[in-house]
C-alpha cells in the first residue's frame, strides 16, 4: 500500500473504532486496530492478484454447511503472494478468534460492528443446529474463514 492509502486506512480506523471503544474490551481495542489494517493489507495485496490462483477449501463437509470460497489458513501454493496471503490470513484469523468470538463461542457484537462500518461484514461460516462453529469475515476480495 502507498502512504496515502495506508494514512487513509488508519484514519477510518480510528472513526471505525472510536464508534464502539466503550463497548469493546479495553484489551481488545489494540488488537481490532491490528485486524483491521491486516483486513486492509489482504484486501490491497488481493485486488492487484488474480484470486483464481488461491486455493480457497472445500464448500461443505459432513453434517455442517461451510461459506464456500473461503480462504483458509490451512491451504496455500507455495508461491511469493500465496505466502504474503497465508502469513496475512494466519494473523487475521488469530486476532478474529482473540477478538471477535467470546469465550462462550458467540460474536461479539461490538467488534463486529466496528468491522462493519470499516466495511467488512462478519457472518456465519461452518454451522450446525446449535449455531456458529465458524466465522467468516467478507471483505472485497477475500472471505477468511476462522474458528
Amino acid at each position: 500500500m502507498n502512504q496515502a492509502t495506508i494514512d487513509r486506512v488508519n484514519a477510518e480506523i480510528r472513526i471505525a473504532v472510536g464508534l464502539y471503544e466503550k463497548a469493546l474490551l479495553p484489551q481488545h481495542v489494540e488488537s481490532l486496530k491490528t485486524l483491521m489494517e491486516k483486513l486492509a493489507e489482504l484486501d490491497d495485496l488481493l485486488s492487484q492478484e488474480d484470486k483464481r490462483a488461491f486455493y480457497t477449501g472445500p464448500g461443505t463437509t459432513a453434517g455442517t454447511r461451510r461459506m464456500p470460497n473461503c480462504i483458509l489458513p490451512e491451504y496455500y501454493k507455495k508461491d511469493r503472494i500465496n505466502n504474503q496471503v497465508g502469513e496475512l490470513v494466519n494473523i487475521i484469523t488469530n486476532l478474529a478468534d482473540k477478538v471477535i468470538v467470546s469465550d462462550k463461542g458467540d460474536p461479539r457484537w461490538a467488534p463486529k460492528a466496528a468491522l462493519e462500518s470499516f466495511g467488512y461484514k462478519l457472518v456465519p461460516g461452518e454451522t450446525e443446529k446449535a449455531g456458529w462453529i465458524t466465522g467468516v469475515i467478507v471483505g472485497k476480495n477475500f472471505r477468511v474463514e476462522f474458528d
